[in-house]
């Protein structure tokens, strides 16, 4: 066969290797269950059964490795795996696509309606409470995120080839970094606002904060909105045309292919985020942490003094850290997903990852939205007042 210009492989060599393949597959994994049964027999006298959970795990894998290689082994099967893998993706995309759509759909819905809220008592009685005001700015910034995830969206299904152009890129880089900053500054300011006004504590700045803290809220938002504006800046000159890994795996190759999977403005685009998010995501953590503690403070004085630990102290208390820590929850999951998906092909998943990660990015504005809704008093009996009337509104139209 070494003679031959055919070389080493030919069908008969490959019927051979496969055939060897088939035995040695099955011999190997044979011998480990034998031999754990051997043990398994020896330990029956024995007060100890750790040799029946090994002899349950081997058991197991045996006849499941065998038929996973000899699937692998077998072109016709290897075939069907992959025609039944496309068939799952194709569906696991349509399922994917809808729930990210009924994320997007329930967010704008949350969002706006807390921002419409908030709008609609602001031209009755002509003032926004601190609280409102912070709550409205937040829901706003959110429309904007998930206004720029149903552009994306858009222009991935029915225009990809425009995605890659370079004023395309920085339009939605910049807008999305803008978004996501600024959202975080926000959160930041309902942080400082709820331990300022909620936090016990007898410290002179701290009592001068509770007295000021009102007028200091549209200064805040307004240096939020500057700091954002500025930090986002950078992204209008990133270069979207250079490439680190390309379609063949090499990571760091110069060459241009028409599969373009990561580029090295991605890098910097999450250096600079985490630059830009590490101060209010400091403070951020800080009030949440001064809140539990003042908490903790509260529900310790309520029992030395032997009185119930439902009061409205602890109500403001509860309701807060049920807002920061759920946004915390909820961002810890959206930083983590942004942060695989920029990460290159090469390196992750290009069939499931991006579509998990996009339902994780859209569930961070939609969920917060939505529980901020049924901790906030009136934002949940304007909802439930809605729901009345549409019902009152469905069941006129029935009889």
């Amino acid at each position: 066969m070494e003679n031959k210009a055919t070389g080493f492989t030919d069908p008969n060599m490959e019927a051979h290797m496969g055939t060897i393949k088939s035995i040695f597959s099955f011999l190997i994994p044979y011998l480990f269950n034998f031999v754990a049964l051997i043990l398994t027999l020896a330990d029956i006298f024995s007060t100890n059964s750790s040799w029946d959970v090994i002899y349950t795990v081997v058991m197991a894998a045996y006849p499941m490795g065998h038929s996973m290689i000899l699937i692998l082994g077998n072109p016709k099967l290897k075939q069907v795996v992959v025609i039944v893998r496309r068939k799952m993706f194709i569906s696991f995309y349509i399922i994917g696509l809808i729930i990210l759509l009924t994320e997007i759909i329930i967010g704008m819905f949350g969002n706006g309606f807390i921002a419409v809220i908030y709008c609609i008592d602001w031209v009755k009685s002509r003032k926004l409470f601190s609280c409102d005001m912070i709550l409205t700015c937040l829901a706003m910034s959110r429309i904007l995120l998930q206004g720029i995830f149903i552009v994306h969206l858009f222009i991935h299904i029915f225009a990809p080839g425009t995605f890659y152009l370079n004023q395309v890129q920085i339009s939605l880089s910049f807008l999305w970094f803008f978004a996501n900053t600024v959202g975080l500054w926000f959160i930041a300011c309902l942080g400082i606002f709820y331990c300022v006004k909620i936090t016990i504590c007898n410290q002179p700045f701290f009592l001068r904060m509770k007295q000021t803290i009102s007028v200091m809220v549209p200064k805040l938002l307004l240096w939020s909105l500057l700091v954002s504006f500025v930090t986002s800046i950078p992204l209008i000159w990133s270069d979207y045309s250079l490439y680190l890994c390309i379609s063949t795996g090499d990571l760091f190759s110069n060459s241009t292919v028409e599969n373009k999977t990561w580029d090295v403005s991605n890098f910097y685009f999450n250096l600079l985020y985490g630059a830009a998010s590490f101060i209010p995501l400091i403070i951020f953590l800080t009030t949440s942490i001064l809140l539990i503690s003042s908490l903790w403070r509260h529900i310790r004085n309520m029992q030395c003094n032997r009185t119930s630990f439902w009061d409205p102290s602890t109500e403001a208390h509860v309701s807060a850290i049920k807002a920061l820590i759920s946004c915390l929850i909820l961002y810890i999951f959206y930083f983590v997903a942004m942060t695989v998906l920029a990460l290159p092909t090469c390196l992750t998943d290009s069939t499931w990852t991006p579509k998990i990660t996009y339902m994780v990015l859209a569930a961070y504005p939609s969920g917060h939205s939505l529980i901020l809704i049924l901790i906030n008093p009136k934002l949940k009996q304007a909802l439930v007042r809605i729901l009345q009337i549409i019902k009152c509104h469905l069941k006129g139209e029935i009889f």
